[in-house]
């Protein structure tokens, strides 16, 4: 997890992160793009919303908050074991910048997963997947 540069609110994640935080407006923005194909109008984005941002949601679509990742690197997806547990946001989504391919979850059925797999909860874990049948494993 990246430090803040601010403790004050701002308006972009870069402003607050620096370049990592430009990853993940990037992120979001073709995020957008990718939801508003699939659900058109139904997307709402809530970049400077800051209520909407402290809960995790980048996005809502049919009432469903969902919180956008910028962490699917080659053949790897970081899931932070930390904030799965607390998030508020319904839904994640991971999105490998280069490839723009994305993968969906319900934060609820990644907690299911994990609790089935792994009992005793680590701080951080890195989840894999392998080809595209994204049968996940814990390393």
């Amino acid at each position: 997890m990246s430090q803040r540069l601010t403790p004050q609110w701002t308006k972009t994640s870069a402003e607050v992160f620096g370049e990592n935080g430009h990853i993940g407006d990037e992120g979001e923005q073709i995020g957008l793009q990718i939801l508003k194909e699939i659900f058109g109008d139904e997307v709402q984005h809530h970049p400077s919303n800051q209520h909407k941002q402290i809960k995790g949601h980048d996005y809502t679509v049919r009432g469903q908050g969902i919180d956008i990742k910028t962490n699917w690197h080659g053949d790897s997806v970081i899931v932070d074991y930390a904030k799965i547990w607390t998030t508020k946001a319904t839904v994640w989504m991971h999105l490998n910048l280069e490839t723009h391919e994305f993968i969906v979850y319900k934060t609820n059925d990644m907690q299911k997963y994990l609790e089935n797999i792994s009992p005793t909860k680590t701080k951080r874990g890195i989840l894999y997947f392998v080809d595209n049948d994204l049968e996940f494993y814990i390393s």
